[in-house]
């Protein structure tokens, strides 16, 4: 194929020249810059002695071959005018024309390889993470009423973005620029918008520095449970598709063994030695706590300057051994399950492995290897003053209100299977039984009460006294509200937490002053 200018953004016949010399040479010219497996970036500098007389560096985005499946799903595109040159090319032109934040576009066309490219201006500043990670505290919230204005700017230009996230994101000393528009598409509905929403937020949660700005975003976004729905739909469709590729032998995982009894799998961020040594290496000492009646031992342990937590089960019955022969151990299951769920949360301690163990004349047993996080079991935990409690209450009604918008709950939602920590300025909180992890999926408000149920039933009354959970409560409600007056949830709750006959007893609660379970 000819290699070709096949459209132009500028006006300026010296600056065409000097393009067309520069990138349609036989040996491509320019700096390289960090791209992707699909697409090649470089920095071009044009030399101010030639004809033209501009000093401004610009960028070259080469579209590289893709191979299979889509190199026909390329091809296709290619025929019907939908290539991604031609897309990012359009998205450029449209947004520039509204006065939108995006690198000027220069020119595109196809290389002497067939290799279609776009040349646009560079846009000098810092990553959004970097810009807010340095930025002071009002300067950061200068930076997200930056970002909300301009993704709102975007959509209200009838553009969709498709692939919002912190990486395109450029900061300049005025403004942040919008970059990567190769899957931006021309929409008025809402669900593309919502879906842009989704991915900025999802990013923002998941990037070091940006943490703590999604709340903020989220919350002057001003979306309301439309925007929730879509960041579930968002997190079941990302877990799916990450899990397919990634959690598989070769890939994030590894098999181990030890002798011939003994065989799992481990995650490839810890080496084999540290994860035999916190199993089946552990000595008798290291014990801490049993619980179903010794069948399950919880063992923590120190190795090479990390904690672990090592969970032991035993399978002593012909029931049990069937059960896992159906459907894995327990170890098995909550690996898979909970590695499946670090892929969009952090809301559980991070597990690494598991081994099942073959039985023999002794009882089979299976163990589950995990990071050591909290430092109390949240049943165990004694506040120090109305104050603390208070403190903590309203935090764990954040944290379950949090994940319960984002269609994440648990079978078993006990104060047991919860760590805390508490620190002088956060109060931080892990779930550790990983086999009943539930989501992401849409929630009904039978779940939710549930869930609530458990929670409440499993915490003493003198821990947290009735006062300090109905302001948790409404603390829920308005994070993730419900269609039934919150008095009648209120008294849901009290009845459902009886009836479990756990530690809470309704001391002086009144929503159970006439009714009973």
């Amino acid at each position: 194929m000819r290699s070709r200018i096949c459209a132009w953004g500028v006006d300026d016949p010296p600056l065409r020249q000097a393009v067309e010399h520069a990138v349609l040479r036989s040996e491509p010219a320019g700096t390289p810059l960090p791209g992707g497996t699909s697409r090649l970036l470089r920095r071009l500098d044009l030399d101010p002695t030639s004809q033209t007389q501009r000093p401004t560096p610009l960028v070259v985005k080469s579209y590289l071959p893709r191979r299979g499946v889509r190199a026909l799903r390329e091809a296709l595109k290619t025929g019907l005018r939908r290539s991604g040159g031609r897309r990012e090319w359009n998205a450029l032109r449209w947004a520039q024309a509204r006065a939108l934040p995006v690198p000027a576009p220069i020119a595109r066309g196809y290389d002497g390889a067939g290799h279609e490219f776009l040349v646009m201006s560079y846009v000098s500043g810092l990553e959004f993470p970097h810009a807010a990670a340095s930025a002071s505290p009002q300067a950061r919230e200068r930076l997200v009423d930056q970002l909300v204005d301009l993704v709102h700017a975007l959509h209200g230009s009838g553009l969709a973005h498709m692939d919002l996230h912190v990486g395109n994101l450029l900061v300049t000393d005025e403004r942040i620029f919008l970059l990567d528009l190769g899957q931006t598409r021309r929409t008025r509905g809402s669900r593309a918008r919502l879906a842009d929403w989704s991915r900025l937020l999802f990013s923002l949660e998941r990037t070091s520095g940006c943490e703590l700005l999604e709340a903020s975003v989220r919350e002057r976004a001003k979306l309301g449970p439309p925007l929730d729905a879509a960041r579930v739909d968002l997190l079941h469709d990302h877990q799916r598709g990450r899990a397919r590729r990634q959690l598989r032998v070769g890939q994030a995982w590894r098999r181990v063994a030890y002798g011939q009894n003994a065989s799992g799998l481990a995650d490839d961020s810890i080496d084999d030695v540290s994860l035999l040594r916190a199993t089946l290496g552990v000595e008798p000492g290291a014990l801490v706590e049993t619980r179903r009646s010794g069948r399950v031992r919880i063992h923590r342990i120190e190795v090479g300057g990390k904690r672990f937590v090592c969970k032991e089960v035993r399978t002593e019955t012909t029931a049990q051994r069937l059960g896992d022969a159906l459907r894995g151990t327990s170890s098995a299951r909550a690996f898979r399950r909970g590695q499946a769920d670090q892929l969009i949360s952090s809301r559980s301690a991070e597990v690494l492995g598991y081994l099942d163990v073959g039985g023999g004349r002794r009882s089979a047993s299976n163990w589950l290897v995990m990071t050591s996080v909290g430092e109390i079991d949240l049943d165990a935990f004694v506040p120090a003053s109305e104050q603390e409690s208070r403190r903590v209450a309203l935090a764990l009604a954040d944290w379950v209100a949090e994940q319960h918008a984002r269609g994440l709950s648990h079978r078993d939602f006990k104060a047991g299977n919860i760590r805390l920590r508490v620190c002088a300025d956060s109060v931080r909180f892990w779930l550790i039984d990983l086999t009943d992890l539930v989501g992401p999926a849409r929630l009904s408000t039978r779940s939710r009460i549930t869930a609530l149920v458990q929670l409440n039933a499993s915490l003493a009354d003198a821990h947290f006294d009735t006062a300090c959970r109905l302001e948790a409560l409404t603390r829920y409600a308005a994070r993730v509200p419900f269609e039934a007056p919150l008095s009648e949830v209120a008294e849901e709750i009290a009845i459902g937490s009886l009836a479990r006959a756990h530690h809470w007893r309704g001391q002086d609660c009144p929503q159970l002053e006439t009714k009973q379970p």
